[in-house]
């Protein structure tokens, strides 16, 4: 026969047994219990959105209230590893067994070759026994020292000399390569009698171990005494080996999501939200019942949520400011972009068919990309109607602001090859800019010949001016008149030869002689004028007197 209360706290009923004996009476007695909560039991959370989620579990029976839980964590704290090596079982017993158990917690395996374990005897500040240890020790593995008549324990363990202690000697783990100890048991240079002691705890005839929440040794040499004995450690009764081997570590420091450890909830479910909760997150929850001062176990199962991706933002587009040419690619900025996300961008130019682009936004929400445009788009709207995440599709979001871009775009001019810097351009070879020429370009394309400047040779001498021409025959700039003729005069008697001469010379070419100047003899005598000099004929002195007259010598006067 079971008697279960229906509510919490203390009940009682009267139970009555009948009796089909005529001699004997009915028996009745009393039973007192007291009720009890249940097991509370979570259920899904309903409402996930990417800030929140709304936590949900049954009525527990007599619960009159609930603590709600939440954290990211399914065990609802973080586990740590050990600064370094600690001991984590001391066994001092009967006789010579005495146990030291060393504990690997830090992660990684560890070269135990840089460490020593001392002992110090009866207030000693020098270590009686110093023995480097060696091996490697596994993370999460125990090594375990022992005297070397020790008997108890049949498990695994080496021999060591500084494992030789007595209740009032101090146990040091040394770290060579940081040239100090990483953990101290009892005190160095202190005896403290036959034992340290701390309450009920003793060093003396008990074993020790660690606690498992314990992360790291004692590394500093205590002020005074003892002080982690009794807050760090269990204590056995003396010769128990039942734990050495072995060692629990168990260093969970809580973790909750702020403002919801063990919160107080009235009703069966609670809306977990605020700045706490964030996108693209798992959380776990769960609760217990309250009622009076009774407070139930946690539920079962632990329920986990993970809130939906945040949703993709807009803030701005614009084009950079820069020539962009006819079938060019534009640049475009967009602002306010949930950061260090890649966005899909819907957009139509003048209401046309609608494109997409993706943009790759910093951890400011800055992005940018590129697209190539016409002259006819020239003036035309680019209009951003949506933006959806790529890592998240099916969750776009309407943009209605701040979403359009008139678009800018220069016409282009061909510009032809000039590689002579004539002015002139080949007609054969050609490029397209809308930001002026490049070098060695032209918009002209009339030279014959690229590459040989041609210049004017408007009397046709032979000498070219410094007018440049696309086409022609003179490759030269030398004449100083391009509008008259210029014939060489090297005798210097003002009328030219037959040779044309760019600068210099005369402009009549009726020199019979070049070489030599004639005079006129009007007279015939043989004697040239002194002042008239004539282009052929006449004589080459320029001695008459009067060369009208002829003259003859009057030798006898």
């Amino acid at each position: 026969m079971t008697f279960a209360p229906s509510a919490t706290g203390s009940a009682s009923t009267t139970v009555h047994i009948g009796s089909n004996d005529t001699d004997e009476s009915d028996y009745s007695f009393g039973i007192t219990a007291n009720g009890t909560l249940g097991t509370p039991h979570t259920t899904a959370a309903t409402n996930v959105q990417y800030d929140g989620f709304t936590a949900n579990w049954d009525a527990l029976p007599g619960a009159t209230s609930y603590r709600l839980d939440v954290s990211t964590s399914p065990t609802f704290g973080t586990t740590q590893t050990a600064t370094d090596l600690f001991i984590s079982e001391y066994i001092e017993g009967s006789s010579n067994n005495k146990y030291i158990e060393i504990y690997n917690g830090t992660g990684a395996a560890v070269n135990l070759a840089d460490y020593r374990l001392r002992s110090y005897s009866n207030g000693s500040t020098t270590a009686g026994q110093d023995v480097l240890l060696s091996g490697t020790l596994a993370n999460g593995a125990t090594i375990v020292y022992k005297n070397s008549a020790a008997t108890i324990y049949a498990g695994a363990a080496t021999n060591n000399g500084a494992v030789n202690f007595s209740g009032n000697d101090a146990v040091a783990l040394f770290k060579i390569s940081t040239n100090s100890n990483v953990d101290i048991f009892g005190r160095i240079g202190t005896d403290p009698g036959t034992a340290w002691t701390s309450g009920s705890f003793s060093t003396l005839d008990k074993t020790l171990v660690r606690n498992a929440n314990v992360t790291g040794g004692v590394t500093t040499n205590p002020a005074t005494g003892f002080p982690t004995l009794a807050t760090e450690w269990t204590q056995f009764n003396v010769d128990t080996t039942t734990n050495l081997g072995s060692h629990t570590f168990n260093a969970s420091t809580p973790s909750f999501v702020t403002g919801y450890e063990n919160l107080t909830v009235s009703g069966t479910s609670q809306l977990v939200n605020g700045p706490e909760i964030t996108p693209s997150t798992t959380y776990y929850y769960r609760v217990r019942g309250v009622s009076g001062a009774q407070t139930s176990v946690n539920s079962t199962p632990v329920i986990s949520v993970t809130t939906l991706a945040a949703p993709p933002t807009f803030g701005s587009i614009s084009q950079v400011v820069a020539t962009v040419c006819d079938g060019g690619q534009a640049t475009f900025n967009v602002t306010g972009l949930l950061p260090s996300t890649t966005s899909t961008l819907t957009f139509n130019i003048d209401s046309q068919p609608s494109q997409t682009v993706n943009v790759s936004a910093n951890a400011a929400g800055f992005g940018t990309f590129s697209l190539g445009l016409s002259i006819a788009q020239n003036g035309q709207v680019l209009t951003v109607t949506s933006v959806d995440r790529t890592d998240a599709p099916g969750n776009a979001t309407a943009v209605t602001s701040n979403n359009t871009v008139t678009l800018a775009i220069t016409p282009n001019t061909t510009y032809y090859a000039d590689l002579d810097n004539d002015g002139f351009g080949n007609p054969n070879s050609s490029t397209l800019s809308c930001t002026g020429a490049p070098q060695s370009y032209v918009t002209d394309n009339t030279d014959c010949n690229d590459a040989v400047v041609y210049y004017e040779d408007l009397d046709n001498d032979g000498f070219g001016s410094a007018v440049k021409v696309a086409c022609g025959t003179v490759t030269n700039n030398l004449d100083c008149n391009d509008n008259q003729l210029l014939y060489a005069d090297d005798d210097g008697d003002g009328f030219g030869s037959a040779i044309a001469v760019a600068c210099g010379g005369v402009t009549n070419n009726s020199d019979c002689d070049d070489t030599a100047v004639r005079y006129a003899d009007a007279d015939g005598d043989g004697f040239g004028s002194s002042t008239v000099k004539v282009a052929c004929g006449g004589v080459a002195n320029n001695t008459d007197c009067d060369d009208n007259t002829i003259r003859y010598a009057d030798a006898d006067g």
